[in-house]
């Protein structure tokens, strides 16, 4: 869990070596006491595919290349 502005792009990196990009305001906001909602909610993954690891940046131009969904 991060905190993030609602115009930080979040990446999501698969165990197949995609990336997926979201907008913080893309992103349902929840409560202290709320359990969360799946990423599969809210990504298109491919079936058997999964998350490792999500970062937060506020730009990501002129970062070099990268695949995005």
């Amino acid at each position: 869990m991060f905190t993030a502005s609602t115009h930080d792009y979040i990446l999501f990196f698969t165990d197949t070596g995609k990336v997926y990009r979201k907008k913080g305001y893309q992103i349902p906001e929840t409560g202290k006491t709320a359990k969360g909602t799946n990423l599969i909610n809210i990504l298109q993954v491919e079936q058997g595919e999964r998350i490792q690891a999500m970062i937060h940046t506020r730009s990501i131009e002129g970062r070099g290349a990268a695949s995005s969904s």
